[in-house]
Order: C-alpha cells, then sequence, then structure tokens
C-alpha cells in the first residue's frame, strides 16, 4: 500500500513509498481503505483494514511523506472497513466490526474510543448487534458539537444512522 498526497489543494498528488510490512503477520491480501487524523501539525496516523485478524496502523511525523512500518494494534478486524473521528487533541474514536476473522461476519458494529492518539482503546460499546446473515459494513463518521455521527451499510439494503454523545469522555 501507499499514500497519494498532495501539497496544492489537490491540483498535483504524488504516491509515497510503499508501506512496509512483516508479510508473515499480515498474510494475504495485506492492508486497504485507510482512515487518517492528524494529531498536531504533520503528526499523522492511518488506521487500516487489514486481512491479519486486526486492525493495522501506520504513523508519519513529516505530513505524510513517510510512514512507520505498518503493525497491528490490539483490536480485531475481519478486513471490513472502518473509519477514526478525531475528538479532540489525542482523543479518537473508530467505528468498526470487532471481528477477528478475515471475511468473517460483518457483525457487530462497535465503537473503540482511545484517550492517547490510539495506543490503547479502553472504551468499546455496540452500536448494533446484528446476527445470522446480516451485514453491517462500510462505515463513514464523525465529531461535531459534542456528538459522534456514523452511518454504515446495513445488508446492503439500506443506509443505517447512528447519533450519540460522548459525556464524560
Amino acid at each position: 500500500m501507499f499514500v497519494d498526497r498532495s501539497e496544492d489543494g489537490g491540483n498535483t498528488w504524488e504516491a509515497t513509498d510503499k508501506l512496509e510490512m512483516d508479510r508473515t503477520v499480515i498474510t494475504e491480501e495485506g492492508v486497504i481503505q485507510p482512515a487518517l487524523w492528524e494529531s498536531k501539525p504533520g503528526h499523522v496516523h492511518m488506521l487500516m483494514r487489514s486481512s491479519s485478524g486486526n486492525i493495522c496502523r501506520s504513523d508519519s511525523e513529516d505530513y505524510g511523506k513517510t510512514w512507520s512500518e505498518v503493525t497491528e494494534i490490539e483490536l480485531p478486524n475481519n478486513n471490513s472497513g472502518i473509519d477514526v473521528a478525531h475528538i479532540e487533541g489525542e482523543k479518537i474514536a473508530l467505528i468498526y466490526n470487532p471481528v477477528a476473522e478475515n471475511w468473517g461476519d460483518r457483525f457487530p458494529i462497535s465503537i473503540a474510543v482511545s484517550e492517547d492518539n490510539g495506543k490503547t482503546w479502553p472504551l468499546k460499546f455496540e452500536i448494533e448487534k446484528g446476527d445470522g446473515e446480516d451485514e453491517l459494513s462500510y462505515p463513514a463518521m464523525f465529531y461535531e458539537d459534542g456528538h459522534l455521527v456514523a452511518c454504515y451499510t446495513w445488508n446492503r439494503q439500506t443506509v443505517a444512522f447512528w447519533k450519540g454523545k460522548l459525556e464524560g469522555i
């Protein structure tokens, strides 16, 4: 995987070098569909869906010109889409399917919150449980006025919407 970046408002784009990863840990397809945030000027981070059974991460300290080696984090991933919302400072929220099997079930859909820029994820809760043949996938999320606002596909038939207040977090 690589990152396309622009320094002129999207008029031109340049690809970074391919991100390094240990293919004995991150097997099969690898990583795709990064969710990025900037914690402070120049410090850009990404979480990625992966085929390893866990969400993966890479970090940049030069505005995304170079990236650290891709590593797994503690949260499971079924090779389904994720998204991140930067709340403030080092506080971020992640929406994902907490399933540790490559191409595993795409339910439940959950939120995890980190207060240390994604190093640990002490708060986790389900938005929707799902069961059987349910598919709750391809989430998008943002933070606005004290609320996390999310949507995701519901059984590939419609789009589900969720909004929650993060009091005391």
